[in-house]
């Protein structure tokens, strides 16, 4: 309720100083714990998708014929290109 005083500037008493700093705070520690778990989930997501991909390679592996190559290198590429996009943006490591 302090923060609400701040944001329509009324006049502060030392008690609601102290309450807008102890919400702040509050508000900063639930968007850090939202922000850890949202990079797990995407963590979680990205292991997943490299599990799916890896399984579907080896199953088409054997059946394979030549001229499916270059597309299985560019399908390569591209899960390349975005593991390197989640990595550029600390999404994961």
């Amino acid at each position: 309720m302090s923060l609400t005083k701040i944001a329509n500037k009324e006049a502060l008493s030392r008690e609601d100083i102290i309450e807008a700093a102890v919400e702040l705070d509050g508000i900063e520690k639930q968007a850090a714990e939202a922000d850890a778990e949202g990079r797990e989930l995407a963590h979680a997501y990205v292991e997943e998708m490299v599990k799916k991909a890896e399984d579907e390679a080896q199953a088409e592996a054997p059946a394979e014929a030549p001229a499916e190559g270059a597309e299985k290198t560019a399908s390569s590429n591209e899960m390349q290109n975005a593991i390197a996009i989640l990595k550029k943006y600390n999404v994961i490591k």
